[in-house]
């Protein structure tokens, strides 16, 4: 699968999604958001909130995770060669959100959807997201 196949950036034109790794975004988020001087420490905190549960959950190894620039890109592991479904945990920078809201988008090659959730739900809504789409709790 080519991207231009799908229309989505984030995976090569091999089909194969490039995992950054969670331990790489955790701490490049945790320095750029929480302890760095962007000053969106508020704004996307829910986000390196949502990494952390994932580091935390015992299943990161079937989660491959990637970025954007602000935005999160999951995608599970162990997927057929060319296969195509992506989570994308929205920045707050890239999309137009509801006040006090985050987004969680879904993409394969046949649908794409778009949920916005109270910030306060985020790492809950994550994770319902990933056990509906590809089976996986933590």
């Amino acid at each position: 699968m080519r991207d231009d196949d799908v229309g989505w950036p984030y995976v090569g034109g091999s089909g194969v999604f490039h995992d950054k790794g969670w331990g790489w975004v955790g701490s490049t988020w945790r320095d750029r958001y929480v302890t760095g001087s962007a000053g969106w420490v508020a704004e996307y905190r829910h986000m390196v909130e949502i990494v952390d549960s994932v580091l935390s959950s015992g299943v990161s190894d079937r989660l491959l995770v990637s970025t954007s620039m602000h935005d999160l890109l999951i995608h599970p592991a162990g997927d057929e060669a060319g296969e195509y479904q992506t989570i994308l945990v929205v920045s707050p920078a890239n999309y137009p959100l509801l006040r006090g809201h985050m987004g969680l988008a879904f993409f394969n090659g046949r649908r794409r959807e778009y949920r916005q959730y109270l910030v306060e739900d985020a790492v809950e809504a994550f994770w319902d997201v990933v056990g509906e789409k590809y089976g996986i709790r933590r």
